[in-house]
């Protein structure tokens, strides 16, 4: 199948410096995928790159990189013109050529025709920006969209590499049962990142804020308490819910806003017209035996000024990270490192003396989770994985307070926080 693919719709194409690969306001008919060279991309009035700065490294295309994917699965007009800044190696495959080139092999043009349907999808849903280029493009997430058959094939290699040693390491089968039945149930799915094999999850999140906010700051959960047993749970994260199986962006916003934002969610003005964010992080997974890569999809959204936020007051008293001594800090960096987080993290919470408490969704299974307003340097401060324990000291000794207050106002945060 790949042999007659290359045959009948790849071509190689060599293009000197200077050459245009295609122009605005052209229909698209190719994708295209850089082998050596480079190519610069301009955008057109319509782009949604159109304000970025001419410095902006996503305008630039190195190899291994791909542009214009939509004329492959949509009727597609260019919105900017590609250019070689060098004497450049290309592929060009052809749409139309696509699937007559695989009509013998329906197995693998059944994949190739759910892949298109998934994407002409994906590219019509809120907050989706319609490019040329491909930053925009996850394609691990495109490939959650598609039916579990189709999963379940691409994911076959993955698993047997995990039935094979890799990085001196052997992945027991019960992990490896655990991941086949996850990706047969849209659970998450499986792929690599390189040629490591990583458990793919992805997450849909909110940047709310408050109007007119000067010191910009958004709402940021650093806790939780369990519906059973009413155990605290520390974090640092934006509102977020996991995405379901073809789950749609709009969907998962609005089942976020019913599960832990209840209270306010009257209140929320989304602006998916503000396009998305996406972060990856990448954890441990002790239990599926693998990495596990989270993709959050980051939407904008602002808190209208007739919200009321329950409140809780800070801890007045908090014991202190012990400093390291001058011998440890010399001879023991991570320590000294691990020290000087904690110490951070101290700083930023004793400047708040309160923080927001909403109920959540009686689904949930927090009963109330815990937030801050925070800025972009508090956010990655908390954020480090060292800052944990004194996160969790902290949410521990306020969720004690039985007081609360009401913030009709949505006053601006002073120097103290909230």
């Amino acid at each position: 199948a790949v042999q007659c693919l290359c045959n009948s719709a790849i071509k190689a194409l060599e293009c000197p410096a200077g050459d245009l690969i295609f122009e605005e306001g052209e229909p698209g008919d190719c994708m295209y995928l850089l082998v050596d060279g480079q190519l610069r991309y301009t955008p057109g009035e319509f782009a949604p790159e159109v304000n970025y700065s001419d410095m902006d490294p996503k305008l630039t295309l190195n190899p291994g990189s791909w542009c214009s994917e939509p004329a492959l699965w949509t009727v597609w007009t260019h919105l900017g013109t590609l250019e070689a800044s060098s004497t450049s190696e290309l592929l060009s495959i052809e749409a139309s050529k696509m699937l007559p080139a695989l009509a013998r092999f329906p197995s693998t043009a059944a994949v190739l025709t759910d892949y298109c349907v998934t994407f002409h999808k994906y590219i019509n849903e809120s907050g989706v920006f319609r490019s040329d280029l491909a930053y925009g493009f996850d394609i691990n997430e495109l490939v959650s969209g598609l039916t579990p058959e189709t999963r379940i094939k691409l994911a076959n290699p993955v698993i047997q590499r995990l039935q094979m040693h890799f990085w001196d390491k052997v992945v027991n089968q019960r992990c490896i049962d655990l991941l086949k039945e996850e990706v047969a149930n849209g659970t998450c799915d499986i792929g690599f990142v390189g040629a490591e094999p990583v458990r793919n999850t992805f997450v849909v999140a909110l940047c709310l804020r408050k109007p007119r906010c000067a010191s910009d700051r958004f709402l940021v959960k650093v806790g939780e308490e369990l519906r059973d047993g009413g155990k605290v749970v520390s974090s640092c994260l934006l509102p977020g819910v996991k995405r379901k199986w073809r789950e749609a962006y709009m969907s998962a916003v609005e089942r976020l806003l019913e599960q832990d934002l209840v209270e306010i969610a009257g209140q929320v003005e989304t602006h998916f017209e503000e396009g998305f964010e996406q972060t990856v992080v990448m954890n441990p997974s002790p239990t599926y035996g693998i990495r596990t890569r989270y993709l959050r999809t980051t939407f904008q959204a602002v808190l209208g000024p007739g919200a009321k936020l329950s409140t809780v007051p800070a801890p007045k008293t908090m014991q202190q990270p012990a400093q390291p001594s001058s011998f440890v800090r010399l001879f023991r960096p991570d320590v000294a490192r691990a020290s000087e987080v904690e110490q951070q993290t101290a700083a930023v919470l004793a400047a708040h003396t309160s923080a927001v408490v909403l109920r959540c969704n009686e689904n949930n299974r927090a009963s109330r989770k815990l937030y801050l307003w925070l800025n972009r340097q508090e956010f990655e401060a908390l954020s480090h994985a060292m800052a944990k324990p004194i996160i969790q000291q902290w949410v521990a000794s306020l969720l004690e307070s039985k007081q609360s207050s009401a913030d009709p106002a949505l006053s601006e945060p002073d120097a103290q926080g909230v």
